[in-house]
């Protein structure tokens, strides 16, 4: 029997929750141990209390009112949601870390987690990620797009990503790790499930 981790730390809605539910039904019935680490708990009972699933509270950054800009890429998505700041993005890192170590998965699978797949990054653990195109960007420096219908500059869209790969590699030495030569490589893992069109 293996132990899967589960991690869901950006979105909003249980979208990605109910779109692994099935799959982690069947990995139950297989055998393996499904702990689910989740962004939002409150209504997440009524999903997950019927198979038994474990569940935990995910280290989330905190949101504040004030008002943030519009997200052009996905390193803007991750300096929305705190990867723009040094004080509280370690912590959550080292939250991650904790949790990695108290649960001793043998298996890490990440959906939309940015900050979980950093805080994973020179473990000894294997790692996938499981999602849509849109939380699995593809490997290329820098990180394109999301919105092509407007006039994105390549300086714009490197200003914001260079801004992220930092603040991410601040941690990365404070956790004693290599650090990232591009923000892609955040991404890399053992194992990709891409679930989308084909065409897509």
């Amino acid at each position: 029997m293996s132990r899967i981790v589960y991690a869901w730390e950006l979105g909003a809605g249980y979208g990605h929750v109910a779109s692994f539910h099935a799959i982690a039904k069947q990995l139950q019935h297989n055998g393996h141990e499904i702990i689910f680490v989740l962004k939002n708990l409150e209504h997440i009972d009524s999903l997950l209390s019927q198979s038994q699933f474990q569940y935990l509270q995910a280290p989330v950054n905190w949101p504040t009112s004030l008002p943030t800009p519009a997200a052009f890429s996905y390193p803007g998505i991750m300096k929305n949601t705190g990867f723009s700041e040094t004080g509280a993005l370690p912590a959550r890192a080292k939250a991650w870390r904790s949790l990695y170590e108290l649960l001793n998965p043998d298996l890490l699978l990440f959906d939309h987690a940015p900050t979980a797949l950093l805080a994973a990054r020179g473990l000894n653990i294997p790692q996938a990620l499981f999602g849509s195109g849109f939380t699995i960007p593809p490997p290329t420096a820098p990180l394109p797009s999301l919105r092509p219908w407007m006039k994105i500059s390549a300086e714009e869209l490197l200003q914001t990503e260079t801004q992220v790969l930092n603040a991410a590699n601040r941690v990365l030495h404070r956790l004693n790790t290599q650090p990232l030569d591009n923000l892609a490589d955040l991404f890399q893992a053992d194992e990709h499930f891409l679930c989308t069109f084909a065409e897509l």
